[in-house]
C-alpha cells in the first residue's frame, strides 16, 4: 500500500521524532522501565541535517505519568515555532477491535494484515531464521497513549493521527511504528550485512546486568542502526547515529567509569532510533505501511523502506 505524499513548506524545517513509550508508564517494581524515550533530529528546508540527539523522560515521579504530561512537556519543549513535526510513536494509536474476555488480547486488522504479510515475505525468501517481528495484540489503546495523543491533537501545536485518509500530508502530524517491524524491514531489503544473524542484531534486547565497553555499545548500535545507512543516508542518518553514539557515552544514567549499563536504559536508545528512522522515512516518501486497504480505524504500522524493496536479500 503507498503512503501519502508529504510536502513540507519551503520556509519551515522539519523535525522528525521516535517516542518509546511505556504503555503504562513502566513496572512499578521496575524504576528503569519507569521511563520514556525521544530521539530527534532536525533538518533545515532544504532537508539538510542540523542536529540530532534524544531525551529522557523520568516517570517515577507522580505514580508513573498516567496523564502523560511529563512526555508531553519534554515533546513541546523540543519544538521550535518554525518546526513541522513527525512524531512516531512506538504504541497502538487506533482501535476498533473488541478486545477478548479475559486475559487474552485481540490482534487489530493491521497486526493480522502484518502477520499474514510477513508469512508470505518470509517464505519467498526461504524462511524467517528469526528474523521476523513477535507482534504484540493492541486490541486497546493504553490509557497513556491515549492521554498523550488528546494532549497532542488539542495542545498548542495541534499534531494530526495519521488515518490514512488524506493524499498529501503538509501539517505536524504523528503516527504509530513497531521498532522490531523496523528492523525485519530492514533486514528484508538487503540492507544488512550477509554475516549479521538476526541474533547479532537483536542482542542489543539481551544485556541486562551487562556492563558494555565502548566497543561493545559501539557495535551492539551498529549492529541494529548502521543497516539504515542504505535508505537514509541522504537523511543525515550517518550523522544522526554518530551523534547518538556521543550522547550514550555522555549520557550520566548509562555511563558508570568507563563501562556503561546494558539492559532497557541501554535498548530504549535503540528502539526510539528505530521510531526515528520511520519518521525520517516517511517525511522523504521511502516509508511503507502496514494498514490493510479499506482500513483506516484500526491501527497502521509505519516503517522504513519501500515494500518493493523486500526480498532483496534472503
Amino acid at each position: 500500500m503507498n503512503l501519502p505524499q508529504f510536502s513540507l513548506d519551503v520556509d519551515k524545517n522539519l523535525l522528525c521524532l521516535g517516542l518509546d513509550l511505556a504503555w503504562h508508564g513502566g513496572s512499578k517494581s521496575n524504576k528503569q522501565s519507569q521511563q520514556d524515550l525521544i530521539a530527534w533530529t532536525r533538518y533545515s528546508s532544504g532537508n539538510v541535517f542540523l542536529e540530532a540527539g534524544y531525551v529522557r523522560v523520568d516517570l517515577s515521579k507522580n505514580d508513573r505519568d498516567p496523564d502523560a504530561i511529563a512526555t508531553y512537556s519534554a515533546l513541546t519543549k523540543l519544538i521550535k515555532v518554525d518546526d513541522v513535526v513527525v512524531l512516531a510513536i512506538d504504541a497502538p494509536l487506533q482501535s476498533n477491535t473488541t478486545p477478548k474476555i479475559g486475559k487474552k488480547k485481540a490482534f487489530r486488522t493491521c497486526e493480522k494484515y502484518l502477520s499474514e504479510q510477513r508469512k508470505s515475505i518470509d517464505r519467498i525468501a526461504g524462511g524467517s531464521y528469526g528474523w521476523h517481528p513477535n507482534i504484540q495484540p493492541g486490541d486497546s489503546v493504553p490509557a497513556r497513549a491515549q492521554n498523550l495523543m488528546d494532549k497532542l491533537s488539542h495542545g498548542e501545536l495541534p499534531l494530526a493521527l495519521f488515518t490514512g485518509d488524506r493524499e498529501v500530508y503538509h501539517s505536524d502530524i504523528y503516527f504509530e511504528c513497531f521498532p522490531a517491524e523496523a528492523i525485519w524491514a530492514i533486514k528484508r531489503q538487503g540492507l544488512y550485512p550477509e554475516i549479521l544473524l538476526a541474533s547479532d542484531v537483536k542482542s542489543y534486547k539481551k544485556q541486562q546486568g551487562v556492563q558494555l565497553t565502548d566497543a561493545q555499545l559501539t557495535s551492539l548500535t551498529m549492529n541494529v542502526l548502521s543497516g539504515i545507512l542504505g535508505k537514509l543516508d541522504q537523511g543525515g542518518w550517518s550523522q544522526i547515529l554518530e551523534q547518538l553514539l556521543t550522547q550514550m557515552r555522555c549520557d550520566p544514567v548509562l555511563r558508570q567509569n568507563d563501562s556503561f549499563k546494558g539492559g532497557k536504559l541501554f535498548d530504549d536508545v535503540i528502539d526510539a532510533a528505530l521510531c526515528l528512522a520511520s519518521a525520517i522515512s516517511f517525511t522523504s516518501g521511502t516509508a511503507h505501511i502496514w494498514q490493510k486497504p479499506g482500513t483506516t480505524d484500526d491501527g497502521h504500522i509505519i516503517g522504513p523502506g519501500l515494500l518493493t524493496c523486500f526480498n532483496q536479500q534472503t
